[in-house]
């Protein structure tokens, strides 16, 4: 049976608060969803998504602005509403059997948040194990893979310093543009535009495929 994976990023407006609930309206907002549908053994692509998110009366940070490049104008003008948007993912993670991203949890967080806005999602029920449970639980429990998890001991980063400062002395989590150039050899180009994350997070998986069975023929 042929098994598939779904790489998949988000753009958002800010920071995802970790000590308040997901459901607490000072949550950020997901800006830009991407994500490509794979056959996972080839990655061949089957789908894909890109699309910038339409705001609803809420305003992007200006360091958000600067980071991606998009701004209010942008997201006015090519923007569609967060409903089109998390339905047409939505629809392409259901035919995936895993999903992946770099610091995947980011982005799960972010999506669950959204999910738990969406007047259709916050009120559907799913099966999991023979548990009904709300959609976005349903979300959380399904399998992902983290490139940037799975890559840490790979690259061997020294601690940063920050991660000293609070005697901290294992190795720093890379970020996408460091797994990037480890595993292809060159800088990835336009950075936190969420589809050019989501390729390369998928270069970065592929590659660590790659290490893993190499080590495993040596």
């Amino acid at each position: 049976m042929t098994k598939t994976i779904i790489f998949y990023d988000t753009e958002t407006t800010g920071l995802p608060k970790f000590s308040l609930p997901s459901e607490d309206p000072s949550q950020p907002r997901v800006t830009q969803i991407a994500a490509e549908l794979c056959i996972e053994e080839t990655g061949e692509a089957l789908a894909s998504v890109s699309l910038l998110i339409r705001p609803d009366g809420w305003v992007m940070e200006a360091e958000a602005a600067a980071m991606t490049g998009f701004t209010m104008g942008h997201l006015e003008k090519y923007g569609v509403p967060i409903e089109l948007a998390l339905r047409s993912f939505t629809e392409l993670w259901m035919h995936a059997d895993v999903r992946c991203g770099h610091n995947e949890p980011f982005d799960a967080r972010m999506l669950r948040i959204e999910y738990m806005r969406h007047p259709l999602y916050s009120g559907m029920a799913m099966n999991h194990d023979g548990e009904e449970m709300p959609f976005a639980d349903y979300w959380k429990k399904q399998l992902a893979f983290c490139t940037q998890t799975n890559s840490t001991k790979i690259l061997n980063l020294p601690p940063s310093e920050r991660m000293l400062a609070k005697r901290m002395k294992g190795p720093k989590s890379p970020n996408l543009r460091e797994t990037f150039l480890h595993f292809t050899g060159t800088e990835l180009a336009g950075a936190h535009n969420a589809m050019v994350d989501v390729l390369g997070a998928k270069a970065v998986y592929y590659g660590i495929k790659q290490h893993h069975a190499a080590l495993a023929a040596a």
